[in-house]
Protein backbone atom coordinates (compact mmCIF):
# COMPACT_ATOMS: atom_id res chain seq x y z
CA UNK A 1 0.00 0.00 0.00
CA UNK A 2 3.06 2.66 0.88
CA UNK A 3 4.56 1.63 -2.26
CA UNK A 4 1.38 2.44 -4.39
CA UNK A 5 0.91 5.74 -2.59
CA UNK A 6 4.46 6.74 -3.50
CA UNK A 7 4.03 5.61 -6.99
CA UNK A 8 0.62 7.65 -7.40
CA UNK A 9 2.62 10.58 -5.54
CA UNK A 10 5.14 10.52 -8.14
CA UNK A 11 2.65 10.03 -10.48
CA UNK A 12 1.05 13.47 -9.77
CA UNK A 13 4.21 15.41 -9.20
CA UNK A 14 5.22 14.68 -12.77
CA UNK A 15 2.00 15.50 -14.21
CA UNK A 16 1.90 19.19 -11.99
CA UNK A 17 5.29 19.57 -13.64
CA UNK A 18 4.01 19.26 -16.96
CA UNK A 19 0.71 20.72 -16.44
CA UNK A 20 0.25 23.64 -18.98
CA UNK A 21 -0.73 27.16 -17.29
CA UNK A 22 -3.96 29.19 -18.69
CA UNK A 23 -4.91 32.77 -18.56
CA UNK A 24 -7.14 35.13 -19.51
CA UNK A 25 -5.14 38.47 -18.89
CA UNK A 26 -1.75 39.46 -19.99
CA UNK A 27 0.23 42.55 -19.60
CA UNK A 28 2.43 43.89 -22.64
CA UNK A 29 5.56 45.90 -22.11
CA UNK A 30 6.31 48.67 -24.49
CA UNK A 31 10.07 50.63 -24.13
CA UNK A 32 11.36 52.34 -26.73
CA UNK A 33 14.45 52.74 -25.50
CA UNK A 34 15.50 48.66 -24.94
CA UNK A 35 17.56 47.22 -26.90
CA UNK A 36 15.17 44.78 -27.46
CA UNK A 37 12.28 46.67 -28.78
CA UNK A 38 11.71 47.05 -32.19
CA UNK A 39 9.43 49.89 -34.32
CA UNK A 40 9.71 50.18 -38.11
CA UNK A 41 7.13 52.32 -40.18
CA UNK A 42 6.91 51.90 -44.27
CA UNK A 43 5.60 55.80 -45.04
CA UNK A 44 5.97 55.51 -48.73
CA UNK A 45 9.35 55.16 -50.05
CA UNK A 46 11.32 55.11 -47.07
CA UNK A 47 11.14 53.12 -43.77
CA UNK A 48 11.51 55.08 -40.77
CA UNK A 49 12.40 53.94 -36.64
CA UNK A 50 11.29 57.59 -35.60
CA UNK A 51 7.84 57.15 -33.26
CA UNK A 52 7.77 61.16 -33.74
CA UNK A 53 7.19 60.79 -37.11
CA UNK A 54 3.61 61.31 -38.74
CA UNK A 55 2.68 58.04 -40.55
CA UNK A 56 0.25 58.92 -43.35
CA UNK A 57 -2.56 56.88 -43.75
CA UNK A 58 -1.91 53.69 -45.18
CA UNK A 59 1.59 53.39 -43.82
CA UNK A 60 2.47 49.63 -42.69
CA UNK A 61 4.15 49.56 -39.40
CA UNK A 62 5.37 47.24 -37.08
CA UNK A 63 6.57 46.51 -33.38
CA UNK A 64 6.52 44.21 -30.37
CA UNK A 65 7.03 43.94 -26.61
CA UNK A 66 6.99 41.63 -23.54
CA UNK A 67 4.80 39.72 -22.37
CA UNK A 68 4.18 39.17 -18.43
CA UNK A 69 2.08 37.41 -16.46
CA UNK A 70 -1.59 39.50 -15.29
CA UNK A 71 -0.46 42.03 -12.65
CA UNK A 72 2.71 42.14 -12.93
CA UNK A 73 3.21 46.04 -12.92
CA UNK A 74 0.44 47.77 -11.16
CA UNK A 75 -0.64 50.51 -13.73
CA UNK A 76 -2.20 52.66 -11.01
CA UNK A 77 0.14 53.54 -8.30
CA UNK A 78 3.87 52.74 -10.22
CA UNK A 79 5.72 55.47 -11.11
CA UNK A 80 7.89 53.55 -13.27
CA UNK A 81 6.35 50.68 -15.72
CA UNK A 82 9.86 49.29 -16.47
CA UNK A 83 10.01 46.92 -12.94
CA UNK A 84 7.59 44.62 -10.97
CA UNK A 85 5.32 45.41 -8.50
CA UNK A 86 7.83 44.56 -6.37
CA UNK A 87 11.02 46.69 -7.87
CA UNK A 88 12.53 43.93 -10.03
CA UNK A 89 13.82 44.72 -13.69
CA UNK A 90 11.37 43.65 -16.60
CA UNK A 91 13.55 41.63 -19.17
CA UNK A 92 13.28 39.37 -21.81
CA UNK A 93 14.64 36.66 -19.25
CA UNK A 94 12.04 36.92 -17.02
CA UNK A 95 8.78 37.46 -19.48
CA UNK A 96 6.95 34.93 -20.25
CA UNK A 97 7.26 35.54 -24.37
CA UNK A 98 7.45 38.30 -26.93
CA UNK A 99 4.03 40.18 -28.69
CA UNK A 100 4.60 41.30 -32.09
CA UNK A 101 2.47 43.72 -34.13
CA UNK A 102 1.70 44.71 -37.84
CA UNK A 103 -0.65 47.14 -38.46
CA UNK A 104 -1.58 49.44 -41.71
CA UNK A 105 -2.38 53.41 -40.60
CA UNK A 106 -6.36 54.24 -41.43
CA UNK A 107 -5.50 57.79 -40.80
CA UNK A 108 -2.59 60.12 -40.77
CA UNK A 109 -1.25 59.75 -37.44
CA UNK A 110 1.43 60.91 -34.84
CA UNK A 111 1.33 59.44 -31.47
CA UNK A 112 2.32 62.59 -29.99
CA UNK A 113 -0.15 64.77 -31.40
CA UNK A 114 -3.12 66.13 -29.62
CA UNK A 115 -5.97 63.55 -30.64
CA UNK A 116 -9.05 65.40 -32.28
CA UNK A 117 -11.78 62.75 -32.32
CA UNK A 118 -11.04 60.63 -29.14
CA UNK A 119 -12.04 56.92 -29.96
CA UNK A 120 -10.84 57.07 -33.56
CA UNK A 121 -9.75 54.15 -35.38
CA UNK A 122 -6.18 54.58 -36.18
CA UNK A 123 -4.49 51.21 -37.22
CA UNK A 124 -5.88 47.43 -38.42
CA UNK A 125 -3.60 45.01 -36.48
CA UNK A 126 -2.12 41.82 -36.72
CA UNK A 127 -1.11 40.20 -33.25
CA UNK A 128 1.20 37.47 -32.66
CA UNK A 129 1.67 36.49 -28.93
CA UNK A 130 4.61 33.94 -28.74
CA UNK A 131 5.27 32.50 -25.40
CA UNK A 132 8.14 31.11 -24.29
CA UNK A 133 7.85 26.65 -24.66
CA UNK A 134 10.19 23.99 -25.21
CA UNK A 135 7.68 22.83 -27.94
CA UNK A 136 9.23 22.46 -31.23
CA UNK A 137 6.43 24.94 -33.57
CA UNK A 138 6.30 27.31 -30.53
CA UNK A 139 3.28 28.10 -28.67
CA UNK A 140 1.31 31.18 -30.60
CA UNK A 141 -1.57 33.01 -30.30
CA UNK A 142 -3.21 34.71 -33.33
CA UNK A 143 -5.98 38.19 -33.39
CA UNK A 144 -7.11 40.77 -35.55
CA UNK A 145 -7.63 44.01 -33.81
CA UNK A 146 -8.98 47.91 -34.11
CA UNK A 147 -6.89 50.12 -32.14
CA UNK A 148 -8.31 53.80 -31.39
CA UNK A 149 -7.02 56.42 -29.87
CA UNK A 150 -8.07 58.21 -27.22
CA UNK A 151 -5.89 60.82 -25.98
CA UNK A 152 -2.23 62.30 -26.89
CA UNK A 153 0.79 60.50 -25.54
CA UNK A 154 1.54 61.87 -22.57
CA UNK A 155 3.15 60.66 -19.21
CA UNK A 156 0.28 58.52 -17.20
CA UNK A 157 -1.88 58.90 -19.74
CA UNK A 158 -4.16 56.00 -21.08
CA UNK A 159 -4.09 56.37 -24.65
CA UNK A 160 -4.85 53.86 -27.01
CA UNK A 161 -7.28 50.90 -27.21
CA UNK A 162 -7.93 47.87 -29.28
CA UNK A 163 -11.05 45.63 -30.12
CA UNK A 164 -10.62 42.71 -32.22
CA UNK A 165 -11.27 38.78 -32.88
CA UNK A 166 -8.88 35.65 -31.64
CA UNK A 167 -8.01 33.83 -35.30
CA UNK A 168 -6.41 31.17 -33.86
CA UNK A 169 -3.48 29.53 -31.99
CA UNK A 170 -0.50 26.69 -32.35
CA UNK A 171 0.19 23.68 -29.55
CA UNK A 172 -2.14 24.39 -26.86
CA UNK A 173 -4.16 26.82 -28.68
CA UNK A 174 -5.16 25.76 -31.73
CA UNK A 175 -8.58 25.63 -31.00
CA UNK A 176 -8.75 29.41 -29.30
CA UNK A 177 -11.15 31.91 -30.84
CA UNK A 178 -13.06 34.68 -29.40
CA UNK A 179 -12.68 37.70 -28.75
CA UNK A 180 -9.43 40.16 -27.41
CA UNK A 181 -9.82 43.75 -25.97
CA UNK A 182 -7.12 45.88 -24.60
CA UNK A 183 -5.56 49.58 -23.18
CA UNK A 184 -2.04 51.18 -23.24
CA UNK A 185 -1.16 52.63 -20.31
CA UNK A 186 1.80 55.22 -19.92
CA UNK A 187 3.75 55.60 -17.12
CA UNK A 188 3.59 58.83 -14.87
CA UNK A 189 7.19 59.35 -15.88
CA UNK A 190 8.70 59.96 -19.28
CA UNK A 191 10.98 57.29 -20.47
CA UNK A 192 9.70 54.55 -18.53
CA UNK A 193 7.21 52.29 -20.54
CA UNK A 194 4.26 51.75 -21.17
CA UNK A 195 1.80 48.49 -21.02
CA UNK A 196 -0.65 47.27 -22.26
CA UNK A 197 -3.62 45.50 -20.37
CA UNK A 198 -5.05 42.46 -22.90
CA UNK A 199 -7.93 40.41 -21.72
CA UNK A 200 -8.99 37.74 -23.84
CA UNK A 201 -12.80 35.96 -23.39
CA UNK A 202 -10.96 32.59 -23.54
CA UNK A 203 -8.31 30.88 -21.68
CA UNK A 204 -4.74 31.40 -23.47
CA UNK A 205 -2.34 28.73 -22.25
CA UNK A 206 1.23 29.88 -22.05
CA UNK A 207 3.54 27.27 -20.98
Amino acid sequence: MKKKFILSLVALCTISAHASSGSHKFQILLNAFADWFTYAANIGGSITNDLTVTTPMGSTVLFNGLIFPKDTVDVETQSSFLVDRYGNPLTPANSIGTWFATGTRLVDFNLFAPVITPGIDIESTHWVLEFKTNEEHGNRVFADVITQALAQFLPGATYQEANGAITGGTNGNEKIRGKVTAKVYASPIFGQGSIIQVKFSEEVEYK
